[in-house]
């Protein structure tokens, strides 16, 4: 990230969460605290198998350094790294919600030839709308 200054907040929220897999990372955190493992096996569910473990793992640094996820190492034989969202990254995964249910709805209103695939971490929750096939 190469700015250091922007217009509004949204504008840097928007740098920090951009990129590859990302919101995936995001809304699968907020479904549980992960293994490295499980939070791969689990975007990739999301994303067709696309997700390599090296694209994960700079993914998660990243978003480490900007304060969204956190990562615990576990003292086990062989250790173990448990990766959570932040209080601040919670946040941002409720943002994700909404936007992304705000961005359904004009897809429906306004583009309807234009196919969105749900996530299967943020939108298929309870309380939320489930993809009916």
């Amino acid at each position: 990230m190469a700015r250091n200054t922007y217009l509004l907040g949204i504008d840097y929220l928007i740098d920090l969460v951009k990129g590859k897999y990302k919101t995936s990372i995001i809304c699968q955190l907020g479904k549980q605290d992960q293994h490295f493992g499980e939070l791969l096996r689990n975007v990739n569910l999301e994303n067709h198998d696309q997700v390599t473990k090296k694209v994960l793992s700079q993914q998660l640094k990243a978003l480490i350094a900007a304060g969204i996820v956190s990562r615990t190492i576990i003292p086990t034989m062989p250790p173990q790294t448990q990766y959570a969202l932040t209080p601040v990254g919670k946040q941002i995964r409720e943002l994700m919600v909404k936007l992304s249910l705000a961005g359904e709805q004009l897809v429906k209103e306004n583009n309807p030839q234009v196919t969105i695939e749900y996530s299967y971490g943020c939108i298929s929750e309870p309380g939320l709308h489930p993809r009916k096939e």
